[in-house]
């Protein structure tokens, strides 16, 4: 016998995707109406994916607020210190990757998503006030932005622990 395919298999109705979708597009939406109000990069690809974390998954330990922040500050600080030191060459790049994995774990902060920020350096070869802004920033209303749709419109409790 084989096994039917259930696109549903984890029991998700409808309600929880769209609104998770909805929450998603305010989040990448804030941070990409600043970025377009500035002359300064603020919207990055990891944070695409951190969205889809926290708002389809907000119970997932690695969505936690300080996962998100610790991760994504991590993993960009390594990123350029890699790309600093080293050039934006194609093992620097790797190594800032596999790197910020290592500290994120290390600092129990593992956050999947900015493993892609050093990527992100890589290309831009920004300052190292990158860090802060658009990272840390970011990150920042990422996490506030969770918190406010997640516990008023979604009805469902971010975080569960707070650090």
């Amino acid at each position: 016998m084989t096994q039917q395919h259930d696109s549903n298999r984890h029991g998700y109705g409808w309600k929880h995707p769209v609104l998770g979708g909805v929450g998603v597009i305010i989040a990448v939406g804030i941070i990409a109406f600043i970025d377009d109000m500035y002359a300064r990069i603020w919207l990055i690809g990891s944070f695409g994916s951190s969205a889809a974390m926290i708002f389809g998954f907000p119970d997932s330990a690695f969505v936690q607020p300080r996962n998100v922040m610790v991760g994504h500050i991590s993993a960009a600080a390594v990123g350029w210190l890699c790309t600093y030191a080293f050039g934006p060459t194609w093992w620097s790049v790797a190594m800032g990757c596999g790197l910020a994995l290592t500290v994120m774990m290390l600092l129990r902060s593992a956050h999947p998503p900015a493993t892609g920020t050093p990527i992100v350096i890589h290309f831009l070869n920004p300052g190292p006030e990158f860090i802060l802004v658009p990272v840390a920033i970011g990150a920042l209303i990422l996490v506030a932005t969770a918190y406010i749709y997640n516990n008023a419109v979604h009805k469902r409790p971010y975080p569960k622990h707070w650090w």
